[in-house]
């Protein structure tokens, strides 16, 4: 199970949308929109699930280093990147 996060419409701030899912799930409901309260900009967003992004931290014993830690907890990066890659395509 993962988290589904999205990129706030305003800031581009990560909103976490308190649902836990998985792939399979996940696509199943892509057509649907979800409405989440952000605490970024205190807004609430009507936002496709299509748009969302699923993120799962990987267990610290998997961690090496320092730095693969500070990657895993950098969500806003995370999401910065695919919203940047998508916008790219």
């Amino acid at each position: 199970m993962a988290s589904l996060i999205f990129a706030c419409p305003r800031s581009r701030n990560v909103i976490e949308a308190g649902i836990e899912t998985d792939d399979s799930t996940l696509e199943k409901l892509r057509g649907r929109s979800v409405s989440v309260h952000c605490p970024h900009c205190q807004a609430n967003h009507d936002l496709k699930i299509s748009d969302g992004h699923l993120y799962q931290m990987r267990p610290r014993s998997e961690i090496h280093y320092i730095g693969i830690l500070r990657d895993e907890i950098d969500v806003g990066g995370f999401v910065q990147r695919a919203v940047t890659k998508t916008a790219g395509a």
